[in-house]
């Protein structure tokens, strides 16, 4: 009886995974109109930032600051989608054997921020309220991309 080499292995399971595998992608990109404020998400970036402006004898500084995502509450609000279009390669050509689809949206949020502990943000943080959240309007660009290992 023939045993399989871990090389063979591995050959016959990835010829046996792929065809029925689906690749696919997500991201979006978020920033207010000055940058000041970030949230991006999805396979290749995962980080929210704020701004910290101080002003010296050499005028304003600005410092990005990367924030913990379990340490803030993120909340999405007034969203409005400002355009959106669909590709879907199998509806487009249909009797194809595979295909590929995609998704764009450009969308406008209301984000608020605040502290998970209570705490209030620095005042000299960009969009920082009164009442120690950050408040700001951010315009965000989803994509989302993927095979289709079988028109049907």
């Amino acid at each position: 009886m023939n045993k399989l080499n871990p090389s063979n292995l591995a050959l016959v399971t990835a010829l046996v995974v792929a065809p029925a595998a689906h690749a696919s992608y997500y991201q979006t990109n978020c920033a207010n109109a000055d940058a000041s404020t970030r949230m991006n998400n999805g396979h290749s970036d995962n980080t929210l930032s704020v701004t910290r402006e101080a002003w010296g004898d050499e005028g304003p500084t600005r410092t990005v600051i990367k924030l913990d995502p379990d340490e803030v509450k993120v909340e999405m609000l007034d969203a409005n989608v400002l355009f959106s279009e669909v590709h879907d390669s199998c509806a487009e050509n249909p009797g194809r054997g595979s295909g590929f689809w995609s998704r764009r949206e450009v969308k406008t949020y209301r984000l608020r921020l605040t502290k998970e502990d209570g705490s209030r943000f620095d005042e000299q943080i960009l969009g920082a309220k009164a009442d120690g959240s950050i408040e700001s309007f951010l315009i965000c660009e989803e994509n989302w991309s993927g095979i289709v290992p079988s028109c049907r």
